[in-house]
């Protein structure tokens, strides 16, 4: 997992074909849980109010993104308790 995946570490591109982006500054890059990122991703790209408005369809599109790339065995219960774990070290880490 990158481990600190906010837009301040990207970079977004658009060609004539497709949209693109550009993941930077892998400091922090550990082997973990990859919802992590996502879990950074929501709480560091929008305000509350929207990240808790949108966190179930990012979070769904993840996962399906997963299934649909040949990732087996990983259910979306467990996805989501990871997901909530990591929310919470997002928290403390921000407090720290």
């Amino acid at each position: 997992m990158h481990g600190d995946y906010r837009l301040d570490n990207c970079f977004l591109g658009n060609s004539n074909r497709s949209s693109s982006i550009a993941v930077f500054d892998w400091e922090y890059c550990v082997k973990g849980r990859g919802v992590f990122d996502v879990a950074t991703f929501i709480c560091e790209a929008f305000p509350p109010v929207e990240g808790f408005a949108n966190e179930m369809h990012l979070l769904s599109l993840y996962f399906a993104t997963l299934t649909q790339n040949g990732i087996a065995g990983y259910s979306w219960n467990q996805c989501m308790l990871d997901y909530r774990l990591a929310i919470l070290e997002v928290f403390i880490f921000g407090w720290l």
